[in-house]
């Protein structure tokens, strides 16, 4: 079988490829491996394998591991398209420089280098949406919007839909409905009473926690003792629940703390899906379309072309959000021809390495950023590097904290970067970040990757079909 990427110009995704590998010095059998794993997945999507999409990574896993294949070939693929969309995903030297500076762990040098990309507003939110609703219905589609907080993200996606009401692009009447927020909290601040407020509402999964004296349901937070403990309620049973007593050593996430929020929904309206519905292949994040909207039901479209009619009783018509805009973090297994991103100094725990790193690596031509003070946010991002590693869609984890792919620390110097000449880097770039210890070099790092998987069924995949290119 002939391959899709031995046909295409020298120059073109196959030669960027090799030319990245040989600057990171991986060996000639790592370069014909990874070459050969890509060409594998571009013939199996008869198309250029940058435009495949979350869902044809998902497929093609589920098919190769179908017909047979072992656990060790699939990690080495896996490996071989981790390091296509991480470095090879960027069309233009500058958007390959900033990912690639964000990638080492160099946020706040990534920021200077996108220049006049960068734009101060005292409004960042209104700016940005109004900024998307001036392009083309052509530049629409190519464009993503990205806000690193969850008010900013609100904020955007209101504007936008009343902008699109204005203009006629949304029709109809609209309906309201009542949906759960998710509030994005680990495990350990679950623990904590500061960390819930009245009428929010904790959801336990199924199976329970009688450990703790919970079962499944939705409970209402109805109080927050000084003490510590919380009154919750479920109809008409109230219980007084102890967050403290849940085992640090927890590491299902049994439980689920929400916000209540009315949300208009119109014909027209993009919609994401905040929980999952494996039954209805409804996967949380994945987008879809309002179709159709009446008094009795709201009929939407999926990624796939699937049409389901939600009745107003239905549960997954409480788990959706308008999806104008996304948070950072939901952009990973994402890429969007151009982007607009919105990020604020003052959020302290979102301005940060990895969230920016999300935020610029998901962007192919045209990246613009709005933000409240250049200055400030420079500072903050390299200050703050975060404290979670972000997921690289299908294909694992980013390496974010300057570990180059072969298995060995590089340099942070410009060239190694592929900086343009004469760029210095700023005292804020000059903090040492972690290394890989020990002399691998890229063959030896590909057979620990893999030694470290072999336990694992199939590659991990994100349960989403977000409808964007990858």
């Amino acid at each position: 079988m002939s391959s899709y990427l031995s046909q295409v110009p020298a120059n073109s995704l196959r030669q960027r490829m090799i030319d990245d590998m040989n600057m990171r010095r991986y060996s000639r059998e790592t370069q014909r491996n990874y070459v050969r794993d890509v060409a594998r997945f571009a013939t199996y999507l008869g198309r250029p394998p940058d435009t495949a999409t979350a869902e044809d990574l998902r497929q093609f896993q589920i098919d190769q591991r179908a017909s047979g294949m072992g656990v060790p070939t699939m990690n080495s693929i896996v490996a071989a398209l981790r390091f296509f969309f991480t470095h090879i995903r960027q069309r233009t030297t500058l958007l390959r420089t900033v990912a690639s500076l964000a990638n080492g762990g160099r946020a706040s040098h990534a920021l200077r280098l996108l220049g006049n990309n960068v734009i101060e507003s005292q409004n960042p939110a209104k700016d940005t949406a109004d900024r998307w609703l001036g392009l083309s219905p052509q530049d629409r589609e190519r464009t993503a919007v990205f806000a690193s907080g969850r008010d900013a993200r609100a904020a955007i996606n209101m504007r936008i839909q009343e902008g699109l009401v204005a203009e006629g692009s949304l029709r109809g009447e609209a309906i309201e409905v009542m949906v759960y927020e998710r509030v994005n909290l680990t495990r350990e601040e679950l623990r904590y009473a500061k960390s819930y407020r009245e009428g929010q509402t904790l959801e336990v999964t199924r199976g329970g926690m009688r450990d703790i004296g919970l079962n499944a349901g939705r409970y209402d937070v109805t109080k927050v003792h000084a003490n510590g403990k919380i009154d919750l309620r479920k109809g008409g049973q109230r219980v007084l629940f102890d967050p403290r007593k849940l085992s640090p050593q927890e590491t299902r996430d049994r439980l689920q703390l929400s916000e209540k929020k009315i949300v208009q929904i119109r014909e027209g309206d993009r919609v994401r899906w905040t929980a999952n519905d494996k039954p209805r292949d409804l996967h949380n994040a994945a987008i879809a379309t309002v179709v159709a909207v009446d008094q009795n039901a709201v009929t939407v479209e999926t990624a796939s072309r699937q049409r389901l009619t939600l009745g107003l009783s239905d549960p997954m018509l409480s788990r959706l959000d308008l999806a104008y805009s996304l948070n950072m973090h939901m952009a990973q297994g994402i890429t969007t021809d151009k982007a607009i991103t919105v990020m604020a100094s003052y959020e302290m725990n979102l301005s940060n390495q990895r969230l920016f790193n999300v935020g610029v690596t998901r962007v192919r031509d045209e990246l613009t950023m709005i933000v409240d003070d250049k200055a400030k946010l420079e500072r903050q991002l390299a200050s703050n590097r975060g404290n979670k590693t972000s997921a690289l869609e299908t294909t694992g984890r980013l390496n974010i904290d300057n570990m180059a792919e072969g298995g060995r620390g590089r340099s942070r110097r410009g060239q190694d970067l592929g900086l343009p000449d004469g760029f210095k880097a700023g005292a804020s770039d000059h903090a040492e970040y972690p290394t890989v210890a020990g002399k691998g070099g890229p063959r030896s790092d590909e057979q620990g990757r893999i030694a470290r998987d072999r336990a694992e069924n199939l590659a991990v995949l994100p349960e989403r079909s977000l409808g964007l290119d990858l």
